[in-house]
């Protein structure tokens, strides 16, 4: 989506985020406004689990940090 991708450029990722249909997509908006849970579901459902390890070592709970080093060690 072409608008999508031009709000996320401007970084209005609260609007873009709503445009965007791809997972990895809202995944990245929700990252950059610090909405780390829901960035984890969005990556959970995508390939990406270098994005995933991130989200989840940036949640800095001991569950969250063993689950971020099982992400980057797929």
């Amino acid at each position: 989506n072409e608008q999508a991708k031009t709000l996320f450029d401007s970084g209005e990722y609260e609007v873009a985020v709503e445009l965007f249909d791809d997972c990895y997509q809202k995944g990245v908006c929700y990252y950059r406004l610090g909405d780390y849970p829901k960035a984890e579901e969005m990556f959970k459902q995508t390939s990406h689990v270098y994005n995933l390890g991130n989200t989840l070592a940036k949640q800095m709970t001991k569950e969250k940090l063993e689950e971020a080093l099982a992400a980057y060690n797929e």
